[in-house]
């Protein structure tokens, strides 16, 4: 059994060559929970979701993020009510978003939840956040001044 440490787009991109020279099923991914979120009431867990998009070839490579081909429909109506819109979720990522924070406030576990998202997803790999509680910070301020203030996290607009 191989365990890897993952958290972004760079580790979801070495996990996708990694299952290309090793047996899928002989990989543990512990992924990272720090960046997590919530925003509109949803649970949004960025760096699991990229290594699952990745891994089961949903990814969108050009941005290099976010589900392929998706839309910002949702996204547009709440700029038009006023909200803050810095946080890109296409509208087939919220649907992740959403079914996760209902799973959540079921009683379901994080762990739980992504297992089930990642078969459902097919990206056969077992994938687990870091730990059982949750250490993110509400409106995750790190990743608010990367993508709201600098642009995204290499500081380019």
């Amino acid at each position: 059994m191989i365990v890897a440490l993952a958290g972004g787009v760079g580790a979801a991109k070495l996990l996708r060559g990694l299952v290309d020279v090793i047996a899928p099923d002989t990989l543990t991914i512990i992924s990272n929970t720090g960046d997590d979120i919530e925003l509109y009431g949803l649970h949004i867990s960025p760096d699991i979701d990229i290594v699952a998009y990745t891994l089961s070839g949903l990814v969108d490579e050009e941005r290099g993020w976010g589900i392929r081909g998706d839309t910002f429909e949702c996204l547009a109506m709440l700029q038009r009510y006023g909200e803050a819109t810095w946080f890109n979720l296409g509208d087939r990522d919220l649907g992740t978003h959403i079914l996760r924070t209902q799973r959540r406030r079921m009683g379901q576990s994080l762990t739980d939840i992504t297992a089930a998202f990642c078969q459902a997803l097919h990206a056969g790999i077992g994938q687990r956040h870091h730990h059982g509680a949750p250490v993110g910070l509400i409106g995750g301020p790190t990743q608010k001044t990367f993508i709201h203030e600098l642009g995204d996290a290499t500081g380019e607009p």
